[in-house]
């Protein structure tokens, strides 16, 4: 039986046989795929996921790499994903990531843990520079304010045009694709 808290949501029976699929696959080191029709709440069985493993999961140890959750979705959908994330799991920080050249790079800033969201370079980001954030003593917890984020939402396009930044930048812990037939259409 699956157990989990800080989800905002009355999920239905269908929902966490769902869940309970992606967190068998998720522990036994398999991909999975959710193949249910539109408006059956995909999403949100998606962002339980990801809050049973911020709650279920290996605790992070000081000096461990940062391992957040990786969204890639049609631009149709990416201010739904961001609030459906904030209403159902406020406790996962959110990043939007999507703009211009200039925004991205800014946010790139943010997500490094080089810059706070108001642009203020952050003390740690001196002795940090290029290398992957960290989880420390003070960040430990999926509360703390000083984590920059758990979960990245971004479009195809996006991702495409940063593909060598988000190949490297982070060790996701689960990256999900939305649509993920437009990968299947691309790659043709």
């Amino acid at each position: 039986m699956l157990t989990y808290t800080r989800v905002k949501a009355v999920m239905k029976p269908y929902q966490l046989s769902g869940l309970s699929f992606l967190v068998h696959m998720y522990e036994n080191g398999m991909s999975a795929m959710l193949g249910d029709e539109m408006g059956l709440g995909k999403t949100l069985q998606t962002l339980s996921l990801f809050q049973y493993l911020e709650e279920h999961g290996n605790s992070a140890k000081q000096g461990e790499e940062l391992r957040p959750y990786l969204v890639v979705c049609p631009l149709s959908v990416l201010s739904s994903w961001v609030a459906e994330a904030r209403k159902f799991t406020p406790e996962l920080r959110v990043l939007r990531y999507h703009g211009p050249v200039s925004e991205r790079q800014r946010l790139k800033k943010v997500a490094m843990g080089q810059e706070d969201w108001y642009g203020n370079q952050l003390e740690r980001s001196k002795s940090a520079r290029g290398r992957r954030p960290v989880v420390s003593k003070t960040n430990m917890e999926s509360t703390a304010t000083n984590v920059p984020f758990h979960l990245m939402i971004t479009t195809y396009e996006t991702f495409q045009a940063e593909q060598s930044w988000f190949k490297t930048a982070f060790v996701w812990k689960y990256v999900v694709l939305d649509e993920g037939h437009k990968i299947k259409v691309s790659a043709l």
